[in-house]
Order: C-alpha cells, then sequence, then structure tokens
C-alpha cells in the first residue's frame, strides 16, 4: 500500500512516498539554479573536445554541460547505416560544430565538480510509456507477467510509431487498454513537436523548452496510475491537477487534506532531519555508518552493543541481515547512487550467501535500477544506483567553510523551510504569538535578505512572529508561545 504525501508550503514543496507506513522516498523540487534532470532545452555549443570524443554546451545555467559523441542524433542514426568500426572513426566534428545551437536533455544533473550530462536522443515519460522521438527501437517493461505479453505490446507499438520513433511501455500499462496507450503516445508526440515549435520562435537563444520535474508532475506521472495508491494533498490546485488527470483507468485515489503540514502530520520532520546523520541505527542495536565520497558511498557495519545470546555467528549473521535491509532502505530514502561498498561485519561463504539474497530481494522495492554485484575478496559487498541528482543529503546541505569544505552543514535555505512548514503546523494553536530564536544565517534569510518572506509566514499562520538571532545550535527552536505582548522584545523570559 502506497500513501504518497504533496505537502504545499509557503516557499516550498516537497513531497514523500510511504510503503506500509514507513517513509520510502523523498520527493524534492529541483534547485532553481540547476537544470532537473529530464529538462529539454535549447542549447549552443561552446566547444569540441576532440580527445575526448565530447562537446562543452551552454544550457544557460552559468555551468557547461558536456555532451559525447555517442549521445548525438545523427550519430546514432549512422549507425544504423554504417559499420561499427567506420562510425567509430569518424571524429566529433564530422557531426558537431562549435556555436551550433543542438536541443537536448538534462541525463544527469550537475554537481559541485561537473556540469550536467547531456543527450539529443530525447525521451518523453508517460504514465504508461516513455517516447522517443529519435530512438529508433521498441523496449517493454521486463516486469510484465508473461514474454506473450511483452510481445504483444511490442506488436502493436511497431503498428503505432512513425519515422524513427521509439518507445518503452513500462510496467503500469500491462493493466489498462491499447486505446489508452495510444492516446497517450499522440500526446507526447504533440509534446515533442510543441517543443521543436518553441525552440523555432526562440531561435538563437539559450531556452528552457520542457520541464516535468515538478514534484506534482512526478507524483502525476509516477503515482497516479498505481492501484492501492492514495495520494494526499494539501493544497487545492494540486489536487485539481491531479484529479483533472483521472480516467476511469487510474488505480490511485486522490484526496484532499486540511493540515497545513503533512510532514507534520505523518511524523515525516524528525526522519526528514536524520537524513544528515551518518549513524544509522539498527532493529538490534548496531548501526550503520554511512560516508559519502567524491568516488563512492562507504557503508560500514557495526554490532554495537548488541551480543546476541548463541555466540558470535549468530550476532553476526543477525546484524548484517538488518543491515542488509536498513542499507537498501537508506539508498533508496537518501538517494544515494553510483558505486556504493557495503563492509559487513566478517562472517563465512554460507552467511555472504544469505545476505546477498535478502539485499537482492530489499532493492526490489527501488524505482531506481540498482545492480547489487556480489562480495569481493576482501568480503566488501559491491552495488550500483543509477544517477541522475545529488542525493537528499547533498541537496538540503552546503559545505562547512570551518573545515575547508571536508565536511558538511545543512544549508541555512533547508532549515528556513523546516522553520515555516513547523510554523504553519502550530496555525490551529490557540497562541496569537511565537518567539522564534534562529541562527544567524537563518535570521538573516529572514529579517534581512527577505523580509517579505518573514511577513508571508505570518500573513499564512495567522500568527504574529518574532524572530532573534541565537549564536548556539539548534538552528531554530520556538522559544516562547503565547499572547502579542509576550513576543514583543523586552517581554521575553524564560
Amino acid at each position: 500500500m502506497y500513501q504518497v504525501l504533496i505537502n504545499r508550503s509557503i516557499e516550498d514543496v516537497r513531497g514523500a512516498v510511504l510503503e506500509n507506513g514507513r517513509a520510502a522516498e523523498f520527493l524534492l523540487e529541483p534547485l532553481r539554479e540547476k537544470a532537473a534532470a529530464g529538462s529539454v532545452i535549447q542549447a549552443k555549443v561552446r566547444d569540441i573536445l576532440p580527445g575526448m570524443d565530447a562537446a562543452f554546451v551552454d544550457i544557460g545555467t552559468g555551468k557547461n554541460g558536456y555532451l559525447y559523441k555517442k549521445e548525438l542524433a545523427a550519430y546514432h542514426w549512422a549507425a544504423m547505416s554504417e559499420s561499427a568500426a567506420k562510425k567509430k572513426e569518424k571524429p566529433i566534428h564530422a557531426y558537431l560544430s562549435k556555436g551550433q545551437e543542438i536541443i537536448v536533455q538534462v541525463k544527469k544533473e550537475a554537481d559541485e565538480t561537473k556540469g550536467a550530462k547531456l543527450t539529443e536522443l530525447l525521451s518523453l515519460p508517460g504514465q504508461y510509456c516513455v517516447f522517443l522521438p529519435n530512438g529508433d527501437y521498441i523496449a517493454v517493461s521486463k516486469k510484465m507477467s508473461a514474454e506473450s505479453v511483452r510481445e504483444h505490446w511490442r506488436s502493436c507499438a511497431r503498428e503505432w510509431l512513425q519515422n524513427r520513433e521509439g518507445v518503452i511501455i513500462r510496467t503500469e500499462a500491462e493493466s489498462v487498454s491499447a486505446d489508452l496507450i495510444v492516446q497517450e503516445i499522440r500526446a507526447l508526440r504533440a509534446a515533442y513537436e510543441r517543443i521543436l515549435a518553441q525552440g523555432r520562435r526562440h531561435s538563437g537563444e539559450i531556452r528552457l523548452l520542457f520541464s516535468e520535474s515538478s514534484v506534482v508532475a512526478r507524483v502525476r506521472r509516477d503515482f497516479l496510475p498505481k492501484a492501492n495508491t492514495e495520494i494526499i494533498c494539501n493544497h487545492l490546485n494540486d489536487f485539481k491537477e491531479l484529479t483533472g488527470h483521472e480516467n476511469p483507468e487510474h488505480g490511485a485515489n486522490v484526496r484532499l487534506s486540511s493540515d497545513d503540514n503533512l510532514f507534520s502530520t505523518y511524523a515525516l520532520e524528525p526522519e526528514m532531519a536524520e537524513v544528515m546523520n551518518p549513524n544509522v541505527p539498527l532493529p538490534s542495536g548496531g548501526f550503520l555508518k554511512i560516508e559519502l565520497t567524491e568516488a563512492l558511498t562507504v557503508i560500514d557495519v557495526n554490532s554495537g552493543k548488541y551480543t546476541g545470546s548463541r555466540g558470535l555467528k549468530e550476532t553476526s549473521v543477525k546484524t548484517n541481515i538488518e543491515a542488509a535491509e536498513t542499507a537498501a532502505r537508506m539508498l533508496r530514502l537518501r538517494d544515494y547512487s553510483g558505486l556504493i561498498v557495503i563492509d559487513f561485519i566478517d562472517m563465512d561463504e554460507e552467511a555472504e550467501a544469505q545476505v546477498l539474497a535478502v539485499m537482492k530481494e530489499a532493492v526490489q522495492a527501488d524505482r531506481t535500477l540498482t545492480n547489487v554485484v556480489g562480495f569481493t575478496g576482501l568480503g566488501l559487498l559491491e552495488m550500483t544506483r543509477k544517477k541522475v541528482r545529488d542525493s537528499l543529503p547533498e541537496r538540503v546541505s552546503a559545505a562547512c567553510t570551518c573545515c575547508g569544505g571536508t565536511g558538511r552543514i545543512e544549508d541555512a535555505e533547508e532549515i528556513a523551510l523546516r522553520l515555516e512548514r513547523t510554523v504553519l503546523a502550530m496555525k490551529k494553536m490557540a497562541d496569537e504569538a511565537l518567539w522564534i530564536e534562529a541562527s544567524p544565517s537563518v535570521y538573516a534569510l529572514f529579517a534581512q535578505a527577505d523580509k517579505a518572506r518573514w511577513h508571508r509566514l505570518e500573513e499564512h499562520s495567522g500568527k504574529y512572529l518574532q524572530i532573534t538571532v541565537a549564536e548556539n545550535e539548534p538552528a531554530f527552536q520556538i522559544r516562547k508561545t503565547g499572547s502579542k505582548i509576550d513576543a514583543e522584545p523586552g517581554h521575553y523570559s524564560n
């Protein structure tokens, strides 16, 4: 049973996916200064790098993206008519030139050190299929029940597609009518034509042409078709957008909540606040220690105070099984990706096989492609998880200035958003005023950088709010609630 929450606050929209009442994923809006994965951009080639068979491309974010030769539409089409050896010999400038205007899509978002990874081979996702305007191939989800069902959809797709189009039929298509898939392909084809038309109208400009990266759009696409799913919104506009797309074959139930902070109602604020904590407790008393590096994510398993009752082997196997299940959940919840290495407590080959089976089963629920490779000769479990964006801890934090960037601290904007949700959750309290103490960086966001934001919070909460600076942690606290006079300077008391 899925529950999907969409919480709209004054300055922020975020979501959460709950499975059997427990947080499985957090959904955040992309940062404004970044081009989100899936965005389609009219861009310009700034430089050709023959040695890398790649190009630097200006996508309007201040950091050039990079486009490899194999991601070019012209190279892809040539691959179908030329031998592999012949096309490999051709340099990238045979397909692309400096200053050329092109339409690209973000495959992987930029991070602190690298620009976005781009492609000319666009893909437009729908609820039941992914339309590939230049893909020229057909794929059907392997999760469908039988090969005969998959072949049926391949046969149908061959009839529906035109020219060099391709399509990926998603698992959700198995239980719906062919007419609905045809309708979606036509809608996605029309969306692609609008993208091209918009590019022609704004020729010469570097411009965002398409993006469906908002939380509401992702929920509509990924969860609205699912049965046994409840989508809960706290804003009427989001509710209307989702219900406006409903049809008799949609499985999800959408309802509107009057709660001002769904994250507080469903007790998700503490879990959200813990995403930067490297130590994750295990049920029996052990814990995981997670370290994110530039090259990989390392997870170390510790038994902690757990000693078991049947000896060392029983203790290590039980702890390692708990660690495998918890690590799989953390990878999904915190959105760690790339190369992942887990150092379990020492165990024999039989126990390794048991833990490996548990891990492979646990990652089946992950919507992001995850590959459990296996144990190395040194007893380390290797796995990979497809990367399209920074991890959640990276997205809600900033490099620590005190240690030269070797550590991270929670980002002031992320703290400010949590402060707003906390205040809105107190909207129905009888107290007319709140006194809030905040760290200097959070105080500056409200009292100096954007005073109008503070007034919006007062208006939406229906409270008189007073904010003062507290030099020490925590980043903010509700120091006192009461009447308006209690929150005025000169009336503070412990």
